[in-house]
């Protein structure tokens, strides 16, 4: 410590006994010692960051940003503090804030410090900018104090950008230097799972949670294990904690009402259900909701505006509403909220708490009779055939899609008329498809599933079937009781959770057939493969259909 002998003994003092104070889990008398020292040393900077620290953990953030502000240019010369600012203004105001301060002070030195780089790392991790993470751990790693973190963060990165040997590689390294690295662990644990090795995955969560039993990311990546398995009940426990991963996963529509939990009795005014993710997510969950009614719930389901109309139809005693800016949760009588999701630990506890079902959402008949006649024209008597091949998940997408030219096989089979289900603009690639191929896929422009999905509905309730690579069309599809081949890859990312890890059933939709790839095999040569089955399943599907 600083200062003239009397005040450096006393600084000393102040500054051992916050030490054992804190120890023993006296914090406010720790804090209390840490405010004398200051006042007699105001610009130590050791005592100032664990100051700033300590009071940002008791809950007096804007304090410790008062006290770490000013002293950004002292920060220049001790990194610690800098990273101390970074914390608070992370909890304030988010990444970009907390970036600003490291960057400031990154260039105001004139080297490179590892832990600054590493904080940096962090931050740009959390906003998912992959390549400023990757770029400052690549100069971490060559320095001769490069950390196992570092590692361990770069084993992330390399997953979430489907590099899973390097993945593998960087997570070996991190645990060899430190075999706590929790990071490397989850890595670990998430190769295994997409590898189809469920046990050694299961191991590695542990582990990781042995060492941070309350890690957001472990448990909710634990939770995905389970359910893919049909354990729901532990399923849906960690599922539970995607609200608490950061950055968040999912939005968050819960408009700072109080969360209420499945296991209590109904809340008193209305409940608010939201959907949090993407389409069909949203149809799937949506269709759990109905079952809140013999509860006694009075449920008001918010939703993608797309989606409102079609559940407002399907879904008596449910009130529904669009998502909007001016929407007002407690002008709508609303007293508590609960994710969609959230409703599987109370409804789906089990494989046989799904109810056995032909279809939970219902088209608009209208618009269904005017598309069959529509169609009825273009197929001059052949089967109705919808097709999609592709999903827009960053993440996920290039996993489970198929480029359109890789359906000729199926587009040859006799007696089908193709009509187009794949949102976005496709034209190009149908018109190569007929240049190329000589075959016709219907184009409807009547149909925008990016504008409306009371339109896609009725298109798909006017086929007859459905061949579709894991997209928002399958949940539509399935919703609706449509028959429907959906085309899987062998596992990994590409094979969500809800369509489990083996069998061609799913309990979420019934008219769904499940079609999972062989090892090493791509879909679309799966797809060729199944080209024997296919009229034998158009005719049996006909004939359940028929009966």
């Amino acid at each position: 410590m600083n200062g003239v002998p009397e005040e450096a003994a006393a600084i000393d003092k102040l500054w051992l006994e916050a030490k054992s104070a804190r120890l023993s889990g006296n914090l406010a008398a720790s804090t209390a010692l840490l405010r004398q020292a200051l006042a007699i040393a105001p610009d130590n900077p050791q005592i100032l960051r664990q100051l700033a620290i300590q009071l940002r953990h008791s809950g007096a953030l804007n304090e410790a940003l008062a006290l770490l502000e000013p002293a950004l240019p002292q920060a220049v010369e001790h990194p610690d503090l800098a990273l101390a600012l970074a914390d608070c203004l992370l909890l304030q105001s988010g990444p970009r804030a907390a970036l600003s301060a490291l960057d400031y002070v990154l260039r105001q030195r004139g080297d490179r410090p590892v832990e600054l780089l590493l904080g940096m790392a962090r931050l740009h991790y959390m906003q998912h900018d992959f390549a400023q993470a990757e770029a400052a751990l690549r100069e971490v790693v060559v320095q001769p104090a490069a950390r196992a973190e570092a590692w361990a963060l770069l084993s992330a990165i390399a997953i979430e950008l489907g590099r899973d040997e390097e993945a593998g590689n960087a997570s070996r390294l991190a645990l060899k230097m430190d075999p706590k690295q929790v990071i490397a662990l989850g890595t670990k644990g998430q190769l295994a799972a997409e590898a189809g090795n469920s046990d050694a995955a299961r191991q590695f969560y542990s582990r990781a949670l042995a060492l941070e039993p309350d890690n957001a990311r472990i448990h909710y990546m634990l939770g995905l294990l389970d359910l893919s398995l049909g354990n729901y009940a532990a399923g849906w426990r960690g599922f539970a904690w995607r609200h608490r991963v950061t950055p968040r996963i999912a939005a968050d529509f819960s408009y700072g009402l109080p969360a209420w939990q499945p296991a209590e009795t109904a809340p008193q005014g209305r409940l608010l259900i939201w959907g949090e993710q993407g389409i069909g997510d949203e149809i799937m969950f949506a269709g759990m909701v109905s079952g809140l009614l013999v509860r006694e719930v009075r449920p008001l389901l918010l939703t993608d505006p797309r989606l409102a109309p079609l559940f407002s139809r399907s879904l008596p005693g449910i009130d529904v509403a669009a998502r909007h800016p001016g929407f007002a949760p407690r002008s709508e009588g609303i007293t508590r909220q609960i994710a969609a999701g959230d409703l599987g630990a109370l409804l789906r506890p089990d494989r046989a708490a799904f109810p056995v079902r032909s279809r939970y959402l219902a088209a608009d008949p209208a618009r269904v009779r005017h598309f069959r006649a529509k169609y009825a024209e273009l197929a001059r008597g052949n089967k109705l055939i919808g097709i999609a091949w592709r999903s827009s998940n960053a993440a996920q997408g290039p996993y489970k899609s198929l480029a359109l030219g890789d359906f000729v096989p199926l587009l040859r089979q006799p007696g089908c008329c193709f009509i187009n289900l794949q949102y976005g603009n496709n034209a190009a690639e149908i018109a190569a498809l007929r240049e190329t191929h000589g075959l016709v896929l219907h184009d409807d422009d009547e149909v925008d599933p990016l504008r409306s999905l009371e339109d896609q509905a009725a298109q798909i309730a006017a086929l007859d079937c459905v061949v579709s690579t894991s997209n928002s069309a399958v949940h539509l599809a399935g919703a609706l009781g449509v028959p429907t081949w959906l085309l899987l890859p062998h596992r990994g990312r590409g094979v969500q959770w809800y369509w489990g890890q083996a069998g061609a059933e799913t309990p979420w939709y019934s008219s769904l057939r499940l079609l999972r790839s062989a090892a090493s095999e791509t879909l679309a040569v799966q797809l060729q493969r199944r080209m024997a089955e296919f009229p034998a399943w158009l005719a049996d599907f006909r004939a359940v259909t028929a009966n």
